[in-house]
């Protein structure tokens, strides 16, 4: 029966991940490119503006280069890189839950790092942030790696090699994972502390092997330390808040990942500070309950340590602290931690009552996440760029109407939002629009041929002899063209 239970929910799991995977891939094809995919896109095809914009996630460009060499320019392909980043934080996130040997245990912690619609974007966009979540996913695996104390000395230089490769590459995939590698260096010394202290056979070539490898992992880290003040120079490093980190970090994380639900609006804050207060939670049963596990121990540390840094960097350094993607980090390490957190609070309440209600409320928080996102789920925008979901549909309009003839033959140019003009470039070379002059962030122009922006926008000025060719509900936002004279020349035969 046992095995039959097991059995089943394998399927369940698979079944379930096959379907978010579909989503991710879906939405990789149908999502509109977005103003900062089409940057990144723009500086790979002039080769300028890498070194002068928080823009470049250097890993993300590089992979979209190739990708793009290999496979054309299509949404998917540009993409692709961050779908399959999906797949290894998937892999490892699942090897960091099975280490609890709890069906019940390790389908909280894969709600809590899947069903995230907010979280589950980034690997459908030609962003490093889903990158980075990967690699990061993949050290944490390694930082909670169980090393005998027995010989375990070679065990643990490879992973410490392991680890460090993920959190280097997770850095170059987003600069914004330097804390995490500082964390993580931070940890795995305290760990080869433990793994020296204890170990019969500690050679000191094992030490000097360590100390090398930190080194050369420090030193890896130079070009992305001295492009992080070249960005501060450029005052290019200023997205962030300057509240607190409860407000600025994880209230913005928990009010994206309910897609800003004017419904649930008076949660936010509750479910934010209910997340912090784990922490404290946490700490409080390391000292009432021995013998915790050491993957406890470890998430709460690294979580501890991640929450601080902004914290003290703040009260440094002025930094802002990190809010909507750039604190997206914080979403799968309290997911692996709360996991960790309700497997040791099963340990203590091991008595049938006990459990029934802890496992009650869990059920219910699985089921309002399950619920949640069900209520976000799309596949037409990215909810930070979700001005930018109807620019796909309106060049394919203007490109449509071009094709019919609707045009003649004349050089078009368009008046558009700012935020739409790299968007909208992307797309004039995706569908070879040549005929289209290219957008820019200039005001709006009386004298172009073709308008695309926010209804507010377009009505500030008067343009005679326009017509609205289509609306767009979701942003509120039009699509015009300038009415040609009945000139037969201006049809094609």
């Amino acid at each position: 029966m046992t095995e039959n239970k097991g059995v089943l929910f394998n399927i369940f799991i698979s079944i379930a991940y096959l379907f978010f995977l579909g989503y991710v891939i879906f939405r990789a094809c149908s999502v509109s490119f977005t103003i900062d995919e089409a940057i990144s896109f723009s500086m790979l095809k002039n080769g300028s503006g890498f070194y002068d914009s928080a823009n470049n996630h250097y890993l993300n460009t590089g992979l979209m280069w190739i990708f793009n060499a290999l496979f054309g320019m299509s949404e998917l392909s540009l993409r692709m890189p961050n779908v399959l980043a999906f797949l290894l934080y998937s892999v490892y996130g699942f090897k960091i839950l099975s280490k609890l040997g709890n069906q019940w245990m390790f389908l909280i912690g894969f709600v809590l790092l899947i069903v995230n619609p907010y979280l589950i974007e980034f690997f459908s966009l030609a962003r490093g942030y889903g990158l980075s979540l990967a690699f990061m996913m993949a050290a944490v695996y390694y930082l909670l790696r169980e090393i005998p104390d027995e010989k375990g000395i070679r065990r643990f230089l490879k992973t410490l090699i392991a680890g460090l490769a993920c959190c280097i590459l997770a850095v170059y995939a987003n600069f914004g994972m330097l804390n995490f590698i500082i964390t993580a260096q931070f940890i795995f010394l305290l760990q080869f502390i433990r793994v020296c202290r204890k170990n019969k056979y500690l050679k000191q070539s094992h030490i000097i092997y360590a100390i090398a490898i930190v080194v050369v992992s420090v030193a890896l880290l130079i070009p992305a330390l001295m492009q992080l003040l070249r960005l501060k120079e450029l005052s290019q490093l200023y997205f962030g808040g300057d509240n607190n980190f409860v407000d600025n970090s994880m209230l913005s994380l928990v009010s994206f990942s309910a897609y800003e639900n004017p419904l649930l609006k008076f949660l936010f804050k509750i479910i934010a500070i209910f997340l912090v207060a784990t922490l404290p939670a946490g700490m409080l049963m390391m000292l009432v309950k021995k013998g915790c596990a050491s993957g406890f121990r470890t998430t709460l540390l690294l979580v501890i340590l991640m929450v601080a840094a902004p914290v003290i960097e703040f009260y440094l350094f002025g930094s802002p602290y990190p809010k909507n993607r750039t604190a997206l980090v914080y979403l799968p390490l309290f997911g692996i931690f709360i996991t960790y957190f309700i497997a040791e609070l099963y340990k203590i309440f091991n008595k049938k009552a006990g459990i029934t209600v802890l496992s009650a409320i869990s059920g219910i928080v699985l089921l309002a996440l399950s619920s949640n996102f069900i209520y976000c789920m799309n596949t037409r925008f990215a909810v930070e760029w979700n001005f930018d979901q109807d620019t796909k549909a309106v060049m394919k309009t203007i490109a449509g109407r071009h094709n019919q003839g609707l045009y003649g033959n004349r050089q078009l140019s368009i008046a558009n939002d700012w935020r739409n003009a790299a968007s909208i470039n992307y797309y004039r070379e995706r569908y070879s629009m040549d005929f289209l002059n290219a957008a820019t962030r200039d005001s709006i122009n009386r004298d172009a041929d073709i308008y695309f922006g926010p209804s507010a926008l377009i009505r500030t000025i008067t343009i005679p002899g326009v017509r609205v060719v289509d609306f767009f509900d979701n942003t509120n936002s039009f699509l015009a063209e300038k009415i040609l004279p009945p000139n037969p020349a201006n049809i094609r035969q």
